[in-house]
């Protein structure tokens, strides 16, 4: 498999989110340290040094998120499991898709209707929902009846507690959910109760007290009174973390404080967000990463590259798939030494 597609994979499995992919909630928890590779084909994990923990023997495989990572077997139109860090399989490879575990649940397709599974690989429902998001905060967004149906959210127990009411819906994050009725999008807490009137034309979920809203064809910010924080004046945007947020102008991305104000001048072609003091950026074709001063850690170089997650980084260079610490040093793979 190409090193493209590695990334394809890593970035896939971050449906739930990832604190460094804009408009996400939350990335898969690696506490495992183990990491997907790609060998001759097959896959497996190795370890933060770089040793393999688990023998490649999977068809594709996804990052560790709450002590599982999903794994496909028979093919690229295989059925998927979960195994354990010890390689036990914990949920038979029997279903057609599934998402990472979040709040100990696991959402898990057959055939087209979706449930939710718990730590010990049992149904908590029979299937029966068109659409499964992540659980976040004990509740998780679904959708019932086809093209017109509509959006509410589930408990952990798999039980319908928001009516199924919404158009759209996102995830739970610091105790709001965005959801659209009409066109327009608004916040509503736990209870279902909306907190935040349908006023946006779009809104991402919310990190760091802050939520990103389009208004138009401009983005910019609320805060959870629903007050603008950021007057919407940007191209796109990017969620909170470490304490700085993602914009673009004029097709160059940087990044700014809470304030609105850039701390990074606009001037990548590419980039995420912060995960552990570090932000992958492209310029040109390359990519890199820089501290929150924007200063080069890693000097671009990169054909691809995703964000940091327990230390470790996923990067292209020259086709060949690899992962480096923080200091470009090569953990796994990269190009054959010259």
């Amino acid at each position: 498999m190409s090193g493209r597609k590695i990334l394809a994979v890593l970035l896939g499995c971050m449906l739930a989110g990832g604190c460094c992919q804009p408009g996400s909630t939350a990335q898969p928890t690696n506490r495992s340290g183990l990491y997907p590779v790609n060998k001759d084909g097959m896959w497996g994990f190795i370890d933060r040094e770089g040793k393999v923990a688990l023998k490649p023997r999977f068809s594709a495989a996804l990052p560790f998120s709450e002590g599982f990572a999903a794994v496909q077997v028979g093919g690229r139109r295989g059925k998927w499991g979960f195994v354990d860090a010890g390689g036990k399989v914990v949920v038979q490879t029997t279903y057609d898709a599934v998402l990472p575990y979040s709040d100990g649940r696991a959402a898990a397709m057959r055939e087209t209707q979706w449930t939710y599974l718990d730590t010990d690989g049992k149904q908590i429902k029979p299937p029966q929902f068109d659409i499964a998001k992540p659980f976040s905060g004990g509740l998780a967004a679904v959708h019932i009846g086809g093209r017109g149906g509509k959006w509410g959210f589930v408990n952990r127990s798999g039980d319908i507690v928001i009516n199924l009411q919404f158009d759209d819906a996102g995830s739970f994050s610091e105790g709001l959910a965005n959801v659209m009725k009409d066109r327009k999008w608004g916040f509503i807490d736990s209870a279902g109760e909306v907190v935040i009137d349908f006023g946006a034309d779009e809104a991402r979920p919310f990190s760091e007290g802050m939520a990103e809203v389009r208004i138009g064809r401009s983005w910019g910010f609320l805060d959870r009174k629903g007050e603008t924080a950021i007057v919407p004046q940007f191209e796109e945007t990017g969620r909170f973390s470490e304490g700085l947020a993602l914009f673009r102008r004029a097709k160059k991305w940087g990044f700014m404080d809470k304030n609105g104000d850039a701390v990074i001048q606009a001037q990548f072609d590419e980039a995420m967000s912060f995960c552990e003091g570090v932000a992958a950026v492209r310029v040109g074709g390359k990519w890199g990463f820089i501290d929150p001063r924007g200063q080069y850690t890693i000097n671009p170089q990169y054909d691809m590259a995703q964000p940091f997650n327990g230390g470790l980084a996923a990067v292209v260079k020259d086709k060949n798939d690899a992962y480096v610490d923080k200091e470009g040093k090569y953990i796994w793979g990269g190009p054959p030494a010259k």
